[in-house]
């Protein structure tokens, strides 16, 4: 499996510059979304950075929840007993749809 990585949406990155004044546009150079053949990887944050990754087989559950509006769709990865979920969030529909697929098939192969 090749890796996957990506970005939140540009599409949503305009809209939320300007209401917030461009720190979005920070917030948004410093988020990564990555998927390699053993976890799940998300990189966010501006002054504390927060890292999370996930072993692909701890991933129990791929949900998409996909929106109209450019930028606004997301994919929820459940990691099990009770921890909490990731979000690779702030993405067009195409780019969900992708993440999602991508996520079960490497699931499907680390089991």
């Amino acid at each position: 499996m090749a890796e996957v990585r990506s970005k939140p949406s540009p599409s949503y990155a305009i809209p939320a510059t300007i209401i917030t004044l461009g720190l979005y546009r920070l917030w948004y150079a410093r988020t990564l979304y990555a998927l390699n053949p053993t976890t799940l990887r998300v990189e966010s944050g501006i002054l504390r950075r927060q890292e999370e990754e996930v072993p692909l087989p701890r991933i129990t559950s791929v949900t998409m929840k996909l929106s109209p509006l450019p930028g606004a769709s997301s994919v929820i990865v459940g990691t099990g007993s009770g921890e909490r979920t990731i979000v690779v969030g702030r993405l067009n529909r195409r780019d969900a749809r992708t993440w999602a697929a991508a996520l079960n098939d490497a699931r499907a192969a680390a089991s």
